[in-house]
């Protein structure tokens, strides 16, 4: 595929493609077509997909880890909680729906026995991150992350509904779903021992 800014089109639209290498630093990719010679032509894929990459992702992802950092990290609930609309409501498939105080008592709770101390590490899967502004409001931020802990490692589906105000970004709604056990790579290795040592002892 080739692209002229936002104009796509196929190499068999353009019967020739010269590639010019002048004096500058860079080569530079001409394509002639029946229309005449289009300068400034790039080949590969379509332009970065906003989801996936760019500012509000970069800057929602930032979010995401501080929001995170602070709950499972540094173990500091009114951090966490100055991040939160002051209406917010958490959806969970295990938990049901807590509101407002409910979520605030929740994370100082979750904060007395410091995820950090206890060895639970939250790890993004970066390759399912994606963001989708909400205009004249925010944004929502979607992906899957993983609680790791010891050979112990569940995963599950979360979404942020970020609303965007004078002092920053904060979460008005969120999701946590889906969530399962998921092999480890010391708890597989360890089964697989196992089940060599069994095979011996046949």
């Amino acid at each position: 595929m080739l692209y002229q800014g936002d104009r796509r089109f196929r190499p068999e639209d353009a019967p020739v493609v010269l590639l010019i290498a002048p004096e500058a630093e860079e080569a530079r990719l001409v394509v002639e077509t029946p229309d005449g010679v289009m300068d400034g032509v790039r080949v590969g894929e379509a332009a970065a997909d906003p989801a996936t990459s760019g500012p509000l992702f970069e800057e929602l992802r930032e979010m995401d880890r501080t929001l995170f950092d602070a709950i499972f990290v540094a173990c500091d609930p009114e951090a966490a909680i100055a991040l939160l609309d002051a209406d917010v409501e958490f959806y969970h498939d295990k938990v049901g729906v807590t509101r407002g105080q409910e979520v605030h008592d929740a994370i100082r709770r979750q904060a007395e026995g410091c995820p950090r101390e206890q060895g639970l590490v939250r790890e993004v899967i970066l390759e399912t991150l994606l963001v989708s502004p909400v205009p004249g409001f925010g944004a929502v931020q979607m992906g899957e992350h993983r609680f790791i802990q010891a050979e112990e490692t569940g995963r599950a589906r979360f979404a942020h509904v970020w609303r965007q105000t004078e002092d920053g970004w904060r979460v008005h709604r969120e999701l946590s779903i889906a969530h399962r056990t998921e092999e480890s790579p010391g708890r597989l290795e360890n089964s697989r021992l196992r089940a060599f040592q069994s095979l011996g002892s046949a």
